[in-house]
């Protein structure tokens, strides 16, 4: 019989919104006065948006993991595991191939430009229209995205909640935003350290019990393989929903488009107080990613090891596959108190992390990117200023976007869509200007449109026609005793059941894929366009805006930056500096 929270749990759940509460007052009021008193010469703007850029890695390396390990990811794996197996563990290969790339190649680069922002780049290497196209692209990103995750999570949770959901809601936006508003980076980072570990401990808690009553992981690894979850697919079909190759190659160019050119992420690496700290950070980030990604696959197990032959779905238990993790909590957890409130807590330390991490992002952004191209004498006191009422006016529209994810399921489904469709072709844009010297405005704004619609086209071909990709066997046999059994078809399929037919397969595309084809067409368009209206002496770009391991290759394209000038701030040579218009 299921259960609901009890006080206990609920207190866990209140600790958990009055520490973040805390940290970021700490941040906001009393770590200040003592910066005042010692004399800190840094700006306002930029120790509200960058933290000084005075971060440590370990710090940072934990917001990183915390940003991206969303209340969806905490729930949608253990469900994605249940439904189709261990296939999903290989994109944790694609998190060491992501990590080393960004790392490696994109971190140095804005790094050592001194930017705020990523598209400050595109700003700087093409166009200001540029810039503007790839701000308002990360705008349209993560608003919806951020409306998702902070509902998302509630409306799975109200199984074991018994608050009426919108009290839920608000009060976590509030919070989010007023510790936001009040700590800037330095409190989203020590909140993500402390919201990561109430994670871990509420996944924890899944898996130490379910163990337990299933009489060890043995015996857990033996019900799943004996009912094909641990099979294995080497598909090179694009239409494979999660084969070894959508999952490496394609999650490299999906995380590649969230670590090397986010926002949410370069803002932390550029935060930190040397390059050499920023790329440990990635690498520190990288065991915990996979760590991370080993609990949530493992409660997905645990889970089918309960419910193989008892569907809580089938069986009417539950309505949404979403529910399957607070459901199993709510049967098995709940009558020890206090550890239910650590899984709450944890799921919503998933989505406050990933709010608050969007929240300063898209302040930083919309200042740098929209606000100060046009007002270019704003003060830094302004500045400061503007960036916490952003903040606000962000956490506002989380509010709105969690009120539109509430009225239809169709919404959820194009925004979480939207998210991954619009990383590669901004990937590609910035793939153009930092390894091919020769690509200039025309070529990254012509491949970064095309591209856009295309994938766009296909990935909302997708959502219309309802496309089906085949689930593994489930059932409630034994529940009910009526024997119904859900086995996976041969092929994909439309909502209706009917095969894929002309155009439709194009719709078929594992979404694995569309960060990867974002991406090339950007390079397939951008490429020639600007060779063909490239002028290769009026066109060349300072090395400072290029890859090292392309000088060599494209020297005759790009002007070495004398010695002095490396240290300069970007932003003051603009002037020296082409910036084309359309």
């Amino acid at each position: 019989m299921s259960q609901t929270l009890g006080w206990v749990d609920y207190l866990v759940w209140i600790l958990l919104l009055v520490i973040s509460l805390g940290i970021g007052i700490y941040f906001g009021f009393f770590e200040s006065k003592i910066k005042r008193r010692k004399q800190a010469t840094e700006g306002e703007t930029d120790e509200f948006l960058l933290g000084g850029r005075k971060m440590g890695a370990i710090p940072v390396a934990c917001s990183l993991m915390a940003s991206f390990f969303s209340a969806i990811t905490l729930l949608g794996t253990p469900n994605e595991i249940y439904q189709y197996g261990v296939m999903y563990w290989f994109i944790g290969i694609g998190y060491v191939t992501t990590i080393i790339i960004s790392a490696l190649l994109f971190v140095p680069i804005f790094y050592n430009l001194g930017i705020t922002s990523s598209y400050q780049y595109l700003g700087l290497r093409f166009s200001r229209t540029n810039q503007v196209l790839g701000a308002v692209g990360f705008i349209l990103q993560m608003t919806p995205y951020m409306g998702i995750v902070l509902y998302g999570p509630a409306m799975a949770l109200k199984v074991v909640v018994n608050v009426n959901i919108w009290i839920v809601v608000i009060s976590m936006a509030v919070v989010c935003t007023i510790y936001t508003t009040v700590g800037g980076l330095k409190a989203v980072v020590w909140t993500d350290v402390f919201q990561l570990v109430m994670m871990f401990s509420g996944m924890l808690a899944i898996i130490i019990k379910g163990t337990v009553d299933s009489g060890g992981l043995n015996s857990i690894m033996k019900t799943a393989s004996s009912h094909e979850r641990l099979n294995l697919n080497f598909s090179p079909n694009p239409q494979t929903r999660h084969s070894f190759w959508s999952l490496v190659i394609g999650g490299t160019f999906l995380w590649c488009g969230i670590y090397a050119i986010n926002q949410t992420m370069i803002q932390r690496a550029i935060s930190i107080k040397s390059l050499k700290q920023a790329k440990l950070s990635y690498f520190l980030n990288l065991p915990g990613m996979n760590m991370l990604l080993m609990v949530v696959i493992l409660c997905g197990f645990v889970i089918f090891n309960i419910f193989y032959g008892c569907d809580p779905l089938l069986s009417g238990k539950i309505k949404k596959s979403d529910e399957l993790v607070p459901y199993y909590v709510s049967k098995y957890l709940l009558q020890y108190p206090g550890v239910g409130g650590i899984f709450v807590a944890g799921i919503f330390s998933g989505g406050l992390s990933t709010m608050s991490s969007g929240l300063n992002s898209l302040a930083a952004v919309t200042l740098n990117d929209i606000i100060m191209l046009k007002y270019t004498k704003i003060t830094d006191k302004t500045a400061s200023r503007v960036s916490k009422v952003l903040v606000v006016v962000y956490g506002v529209l989380t509010l709105f976007f969690a009120y539109i994810s509430s009225l239809t399921s169709k919404i959820l489904e194009a925004a979480l869509g939207l998210f991954g469709m619009l990383s590669g072709p901004a990937l590609g844009v910035f793939t153009l200007g930092i390894f091919f010297p020769f690509s200039n405005f025309k070529g990254a704004i012509s491949g970064h449109l095309i591209s856009q619609i295309m994938i766009f086209w296909i990935g909302f071909g997708m959502y219309i026609h309802e496309v089906k990709h085949p689930k593994l066997t489930l059932s409630d046999f034994n529940c009910t005793g009526m024997g119904n059994v859900t086995k996976p078809t041969e092929t994909v399929i439309t909502s209706n059941g009917a095969p894929l037919l002309g155009i439709q397969h194009l719709y078929a595309i594992s979404y694995m894929w569309y960060s990867f084809i974002g991406w090339a067409i950007v390079l397939i368009v951008g490429i020639p366009i600007s060779l063909i209206t490239n002028s290769k002496q009026e066109d060349k770009v300072r090395s400072k805006f290029i890859s090292p391991i392309c000088k060599r290759i494209w020297s005759g394209y790009i002007i070495e930056d004398k010695p002095s000038n490396l240290t300069e701030n970007p932003l003051k040579l603009e002037d020296e500096i082409e910036i084309s218009s359309l």
